[in-house]
C-alpha cells in the first residue's frame, strides 16, 4: 500500500477512534463519510472551513485522490466516498446562513442548536429543524416538499422576530432605568403623595400609617415577586400584565383581567388627573379666580389637561419618556424642597396653619389615630393604596423595553424601595412638624393655641380650616417654597396620569391582537414604526373624561383600588398556579418567589378588597368572573401553554393514580366504552350515539384499527389522524378519547385495544361496534374474526354492544353533501362497517355501503326442491316443524316481513347525515315516540341501564321506555307482570309499559321459509364439517346440516323473537335488546344470520349484552 493509502488510512482511523465524532471533509468539496455497514451511511456531522478534518486537536489532511483507491475489503465496514453534488437540507446548518450561489458546497443535515429553531418552532406551518423522518431517510431528497418554506424563512431571519414581536418589533427600545425604574417610580409617586398623605396621617396616625404602608408594600412586593417569576420565565412581549397573565393562566384569566386592569389603568388617568385639576382649582382659589363651582372648575381644568397628555402619547415613545425625566427632576425638586422646609422655623403665619416645627409632643399626639367623619382604618387603605399601585407600569410596556426579564424584576423592586423609603420619610415629617387642628389666625398662634376660634362636632370633626386633619395642601406649607411643592403636585399627578394614559393602551391593544372577544380587534391597529394603538388611546381618553366627571378623589380612589388589588390577586395565583403544576417548562429565571407566599399574597388581596367596601370587591369580582365565563364558553382557538393545562396534567395523573386503590362498586358503575368507529368522522351516528350515554357521565373512547387491506400505514400516519380526529371531536362538541392501532387483521387490532387501551381504573367495561351490513359478501375469515372480537370482548369481562342502522353508518363517500363536509381519505375505511368483498379478481364497495339499504334478500327460489327447512335431522322437510314450501306464500307477500327496498323513499330517515345529525345531542330535533327495551336475560342490567339514561339524554329525552321481559307461562302472567313492575320500580326506572313475551311457541312458516332463503345461498348439505369453506376463501363459511341441527332451539327462537320485535317494535323510535351470545366453535355465517334476522327491516336497533355482573343495584 501506497502512501497515499497510508494517508487515508491514518486519517480514516482518527474518525474511528473519536466514534464517528468527527467527519473528513476535502477542501474540493469531497467528504469521506463513515460507516458501521457497507451500505449504510453517516450523515455530515462537522465541518472545518480550512478544508481539514475536526478532531484530536489537530486537523488532519485528506489526500482526495489516495481516497478513491482504498480497497473496501481492506478497510472492512470503513468506506471512503466523495459526494459532489451538494447535500439536501442545506436550510439546517451550523450558522443558519445559505449560500444559495454555491451549488458546490455540503451543509451539515442536521439543525445545530440556535435561538430561531425556537422561533420558528412557534410558526404555524414553518419548519425549524429536520424531521426524525428525514434524518433516517439518507437526507438527499424533500421528503414532504416543506423545504423551501423553512428556507425562506430562514434566509430572513427577521421574519420570525417581526411576527412574534407585535406591533412594536421595531423603534424605541429602553433599559430598565428609564423604560421600568423611572416610569414606575412616577406611576407610585402619584397625585396622592402630596395632596392625602398628611390627610391620611391625620386620621390615621403615624403608627397605623405605617401599618397601612406595610400592607400595601407587602402586597406591592409580594406581587413583584411574582411577576418577576412570571416575566423570567420566558422572552415577554407586548401586552404587560395581559400577556404575564394569559401566558400564564391561559386566555380566561388573561382576558378578564386584561380588560379588567385596562379599565383600571383608564381609571387611573382620571383618578391623577382630576388629582392635578383639584391642586389647580385651590391655587387659582386662593388668587380669587375661579370660572364656575369648584367642581366644575375642576372638570374643565381635568379634560384640557387630559387632551394635552393625550398630544404627547400620541407623538410617540420616546416623546413621552422626555416629559417622564422632566417631570422627575421636578418631583425629586418637590421632595428636597419639603425636607429642607422641615427644619426651617415656621413663621407666625404658618403656625397659624398648624406648622409648629419638629416637636416631640406634636410627634406623640399624632403618633395615635384620630378617625372622623367615619373613617376607619381600611378606608384610608382604600384611600391610599392607589399611591402604591404604579408597580405594574414598567411591566405594561414590555414590549418597548430591550431586555424584559431582567428590566422588569429589577426596576419595579427598585422603584418599590424608593417609594416606601419616601414614603415614611414624608409621614414621619408630617407627623413631628403639624398639629392635626388649626384655625388660620396668627393671634391664636402668639397666643400659643392654635385651635381657639375652632369649633369641635360630638362626631370629633372642626371648623378649623388648617392642620392635617382639615387641608389637603399642608405638604405646601411645611416646604420652603410653596410654588415648587405646587408643581411637584403637578408633575406627580401628571407622570403618573401620563404613566396609565401608555399603559391602558398597550394593554388593551395586546388583548385585541390575540383576539379573545369579538369587535375589538380593529383596536389592535398599530401606527408609526413604534406600532402606537391611537386608537385605543382615543378609548382610554373616553374612559378619563368619564372619570374626570365624578371630580371627587376620594371616590375615585376606591374604584382604583378595587381593581389594581383584584389584578395583583390574580397575578399572584397565577405565580401559585405555575408554581403548583410543577411543569418543567416553568423555569424562572428569577429565583426569589415561593409558591406559597404567591398564595399568601392572593389571599391578602382578597381580604383587603372585601375590606375596603364588600360591595366593590362583589363588583369587581363579577366583572372578572363574567369575562372569565364568557372567554371560556367562546374557547379560542389559542394554545399558550398555561399553568392551567399543566396542572390539569398533574392532577388527572395523581386522581388516576388514587383510583387504582379504590375497590369498584356497582353504585359507582359508569359506562367506558370503547367504540369501533373506524375514522370516527366516517361514521358520527355511531360516535353521536355512543357519547350521548358517556357524555358527562362516563368514557368514550373511539377506536380505529388500520389493516394492510386498506392501504400502507406506518406509525408515522397516526399522528395526523389523530390532530384530524381531535379537530373534528371539537368541531362536533364530542367529548372522547381517539386510540389508533396497526395491526395485520381487524381481530387483531381489537384484541391489542381490549388490552392496552386505557389506564388504570379508566379502562373500558364495554365494547360497541357497528353491525357489518355487507356480512352475505365477506369472506369466510372476516366474517370469523368479527364473532371471535366479540368472544375476545367476553374474555375481557366486558360487555358488547352492537348498532345497526338500516341507512347504513359509513358516510365516508359523502363528502360536501347537504352542507357537511367530511375530508376522509379513502384509504382509511374503517374494517367494520366498511369491508371490501372480492368481486371478479378485483375489490369493489359492498352494495350496503353504497345504497341507503341493501335490497331484499333472495328471491323466492325457482325450485322449490332447493328450500332447506329448519329441522332438527337437517334432513328433508320435517312436516312437525317446517310445511312444504309449496304450501307457503312468498316471503315478499308475508306482511310484516318484508326487507325495505333500496328506492324505498318514504324511509324514516332521509339520509345518513340526517341520521347522523338527529343522534347528536346538539340536534335541533328531539326524538319522539319510545325506546324498546327488550330485557329477555338478564346480563346484569346493561341492557336495562343505558337505555334508562340515553331517556335522560337529548336527543332521546323524549322518548319513554316500554320494557318487553319473557314469560312462558300464561297463568303466571300477571304474577310475573307483577314481579317485573316492582323490580323495576325498585331500580327507579322511569317507564310507560311492561309488556311480557313468550318465545317457546315455534316461528310460523312463512318466518321459517324466509330464513331458509336467507341462507339457502351458504348451504353446503354435501359436508358435515363446519369448518368447510369455498376453495378460493372470497364467501362466507357454508353452513353445514351440523351446524342447522346443533342450534336447531337457537335458531328457531330467534326467527321466534324477530316475529315478535316485527309486531311490537317496528314503529320504536329504538329497539334495545339483549345480544345472542356466539357459543363456542359457532358457525360465524349462521351467527351472523341470527344477527340479520333480529335486526334486518327494523328501527334502529341495539343488540348488548352485559358481561353477568351487576351494573344496577336497588340497595342504598
Amino acid at each position: 500500500m501506497g502512501d497515499a493509502d497510508g494517508n487515508c488510512i491514518n486519517n480514516v482511523a482518527v474518525g474511528i477512534a473519536s466514534r464517528f465524532s468527527v467527519t473528513p471533509v476535502t477542501a474540493g468539496g469531497g467528504a469521506v463519510r463513515f460507516s458501521e455497514t457497507p451500505a449504510e451511511a453517516i450523515p455530515l456531522t462537522s465541518m472545518n472551513p480550512a478544508g481539514g478534518v475536526e478532531g484530536g486537536g489537530r486537523d488532519y489532511e485528506l489526500d482526495e485522490e489516495a481516497c478513491q483507491d482504498i480497497d473496501d475489503d481492506m478497510l472492512g465496514y470503513i468506506t471512503c466516498e466523495r459526494y459532489d453534488k451538494p447535500r439536501r437540507g442545506g436550510e439546517y446548518d451550523s450558522d443558519g446562513e445559505v449560500d444559495s450561489s454555491n451549488q458546490d458546497n455540503n451543509y451539515t443535515y442536521e439543525a445545530m442548536p440556535r435561538e430561531t429553531n425556537y422561533v420558528l418552532s412557534l410558526l404555524h406551518g414553518e419548519r425549524a429543524r429536520p424531521t426524525i423522518l428525514e434524518l433516517r431517510e439518507d437526507g438527499t431528497t424533500d421528503v414532504d416538499g416543506k423545504f423551501g418554506d423553512a428556507t425562506s424563512v430562514r434566509r430572513n431571519s427577521s421574519a420570525p422576530t417581526a411576527i412574534l414581536s407585535g406591533p412594536v418589533s421595531q423603534g424605541v427600545k429602553f433599559g430598565w432605568i428609564r423604560g421600568v425604574f423611572i416610569r414606575c417610580l412616577l406611576n407610585i409617586w402619584g397625585v396622592l403623595l402630596f395632596m392625602r398623605l398628611s390627610w391620611v396621617v391625620a386620621q390615621a396616625g403615624l403608627g397605623l400609617t405605617v401599618a397601612i404602608l406595610t400592607l400595601a408594600c407587602t402586597v406591592v412586593v409580594i406581587t413583584t415577586l411574582s411577576m418577576s417569576a412570571i416575566s423570567t420565565n420566558g422572552a415577554v412581549r407586548g401586552g404587560g400584565t395581559y400577556f404575564l397573565i394569559s401566558r400564564s393562566l391561559g386566555p380566561e384569566f388573561g382576558g378578564a383581567v386584561g380588560i379588567v386592569f385596562s379599565l383600571a389603568n383608564a381609571v387611573g388617568v382620571g383618578m391623577n388627573t382630576v388629582g392635578f385639576a383639584e391642586a389647580l382649582v385651590d391655587l387659582l382659589s386662593g388668587c380669587g379666580i375661579g370660572m364656575t363651582d369648584r367642581w366644575n372648575d375642576i372638570r374643565i381644568y381635568g379634560i384640557l389637561a387630559l387632551i394635552i397628555l393625550l398630544g404627547i402619547t400620541v407623538v410617540g415613545m420616546e416623546w413621552e419618556a422626555r416629559t417622564q425625566l422632566v417631570l422627575l427632576g421636578v418631583i425629586i425638586a418637590s421632595f428636597i424642597n419639603f425636607f429642607i422646609g422641615s427644619f426651617i422655623p415656621p413663621s407666625d403665619s404658618k403656625r397659624a396653619k398648624g406648622i409648629v416645627g419638629f416637636s416631640a409632643d406634636t410627634f406623640t399626639n399624632n403618633f395615635f389615630p384620630a378617625f372622623r367623619g367615619g373613617e376607619t382604618f381600611m378606608s384610608m387603605f382604600g384611600i391610599f393604596f392607589p399611591a402604591c399601585t404604579g408597580i405594574m407600569a414598567g411591566a405594561n410596556i414590555s414590549g418597548d423595553l430591550k431586555n424584559p426579564s431582567k428590566a422588569i424584576p429589577k426596576g419595579t423592586l427598585s422603584a418599590i424601595a424608593v417609594s416606601v423609603f419616601s414614603y415614611l420619610a414624608c409621614a414621619m415629617v408630617v407627623s413631628a412638624v403639624a398639629v392635626r387642628d388649626a384655625s388660620g389666625s396668627i393671634a391664636d398662634a402668639v397666643a400659643g393655641n392654635q385651635t381657639t376660634a375652632c369649633g369641635f362636632h360630638p362626631n370629633g370633626s372642626s371648623t378649623c380650616e388648617w392642620g392635617i386633619s382639615n387641608s389637603y395642601g399642608m405638604m405646601t406649607e411645611i416646604s420652603a417654597v410653596g410654588p415648587i411643592i405646587t408643581t411637584g403636585v403637578f408633575a406627580a399627578s401628571l407622570s403618573s396620569a401620563l404613566a396609565c394614559l401608555v399603559s391602558a393602551p398597550k394593554i388593551f391593544q395586546a388583548l385585541c391582537l390575540d383576539n379573545i372577544f369579538p369587535y375589538i380587534h380593529v383596536m389592535a391597529r398599530g401606527y408609526g414604526k413604534s406600532g402606537e394603538p391611537r386608537l385605543a388611546y382615543l378609548l382610554t381618553f373616553a374612559i378619563a373624561c368619564g372619570i374626570i366627571a365624578i371630580a371627587d378623589l376620594n371616590t375615585i380612589t376606591f374604584l382604583v383600588s378595587n381593581f389594581f388589588i383584584g389584578t395583583y390577586a390574580v397575578i399572584n395565583y397565577a405565580c401559585f398556579d405555575a408554581s403548583l403544576s410543577e411543569s418543567p417548562g416553568f423555569r424562572p429565571g428569577f429565583r426569589f418567589y415561593n409558591k406559597w407566599l404567591s398564595l399568601f399574597g392572593a389571599l391578602i388581596c382578597v381580604a383587603c378588597m372585601f375590606m375596603m367596601s364588600w360591595q366593590g370587591a362583589l363588583a369587581t369580582m363579577a366583572i372578572i368572573v363574567f369575562l372569565y365565563m364568557y372567554v371560556r364558553h367562546k374557547a379560542p382557538d389559542v394554545n399558550w401553554g398555561s399553568s392551567i393545562q399543566a396542572r390539569a396534567f398533574k392532577s388527572t395523573v395523581q386522581s388516576a393514580l388514587k383510583l387504582i386503590n379504590v375497590q369498584e362498586h356497582v353504585k359507582n358503575f359508569r359506562p367506558q366504552v370503547l367504540v369501533l368507529t373506524g375514522l370516527p368522522s366516517s361514521r358520527p351516528a355511531l360516535v353521536y350515539f355512543v357519547h350521548t350515554f358517556t357524555k358527562n357521565l362516563g368514557m368514550m373512547i373511539c377506536g380505529h384499527i388500520l389493516t394492510p387491506d386498506q392501504g400502507e400505514f406506518s406509525l408515522s400516519s397516526i399522528g395526523p389522524l389523530q390532530k384530524q380526529t381531535y379537530a373534528w371531536f371539537n368541531q362536533k362538541h364530542v367529548k372522547s378519547f381517539y386510540s389508533t392501532v396497526l395491526a395485520d387483521s381487524f381481530r387483531q387490532g381489537v384484541r391489542s385495544m381490549l388490552q392496552t387501551v386505557g389506564i388504570g381504573k379508566m379502562r373500558p367495561n364495554m365494547v360497541v361496534m357497528g353491525f357489518t351490513q355487507n356480512w352475505m359478501e365477506r369472506s369466510a375469515g372476516r366474517n370469523l374474526e368479527f364473532i371471535e372480537s366479540i368472544n375476545d370482548a367476553f374474555d375481557m369481562n366486558m360487555g358488547v354492544g352492537i348498532l345497526r342502522v338500516q341507512e347504513g353508518m359509513d358516510v365516508s363517500h359523502l363528502t360536501d353533501v347537504t352542507g357537511s363536509t367530511f375530508d376522509l381519505p379513502s384509504l382509511v375505511a374503517s374494517p367494520v362497517d366498511k369491508m371490501f368483498s372480492k368481486t371478479n379478481g378485483h375489490e369493489s364497495v359492498s352494495p350496503s355501503v353504497l345504497l341507503p339499504r341493501r335490497g331484499s334478500l333472495q328471491p323466492v327460489l325457482e325450485h322449490p326442491a332447493s328450500a332447506v327447512s329448519l329441522s332438527p335431522n337437517g334432513g328433508g322437510l320435517s312436516p312437525s316443524a317446517v310445511p312444504l314450501l309449496r304450501n307457503c306464500r312468498s316471503t315478499l307477500d308475508v306482511p310484516g316481513l318484508e326487507h325495505r327496498e333500496s328506492t324505498q323513499g318514504a324511509s324514516q330517515y332521509a339520509s345518513k347525515l340526517d341520521l347522523a345529525d338527529r343522534f347528536s345531542a346538539q340536534s335541533k330535533q328531539k326524538m319522539v315516540g319510545e325506546i324498546h327495551v327488550w330485557w329477555l336475560y338478564d346480563d346484569g342490567g346493561l341492557t336495562l341501564l343505558i337505555p334508562h339514561i340515553l331517556s335522560k339524554k337529548p336527543p332521546w329525552n323524549g322518548c319513554k321506555l316500554k320494557i318487553f321481559y319473557l314469560q312462558g307461562k300464561p297463568h303466571l302472567l300477571d304474577e310475573a307482570q307483577r314481579n317485573m313492575i316492582a323490580l323495576l320500580s325498585k331500580f327507579r326506572i322511569d317507564f310507560s309499559d311492561a309488556v311480557a313475551v313468550n318465545t317457546s311457541k315455534p316461528p310460523s312458516n312463512e318466518s321459517v321459509i324466509w330464513f331458509n332463503q336467507m341462507i339457502d345461498q351458504f348451504r353446503d348439505r354435501e359436508n358435515s364439517d363446519a369448518t368447510a369453506a369455498p376453495s378460493d376463501g372470497t364467501l362466507p363459511t357454508p353452513i353445514t346440516n351440523d351446524d342447522l341441527q346443533a342450534m336447531f332451539e337457537k335458531t328457531q327462537r330467534q326467527i321466534r323473537v324477530r316475529e315478535l320485535l316485527k309486531e311490537h317494535s317496528s314503529n320504536a323510535s329504538l329497539v334495545v335488546m339483549t345480544l345472542p351470545v356466539p357459543k363456542m366453535n359457532c358457525n360465524p355465517t349462521l351467527y351472523h344470520a341470527w344477527l340479520e334476522t333480529l335486526t334486518a327491516g327494523m328501527p334502529p336497533i341495539l343488540l348488548l349484552r352485559g358481561n353477568q355482573q351487576s351494573v344496577m343495584t336497588f340497595y342504598s
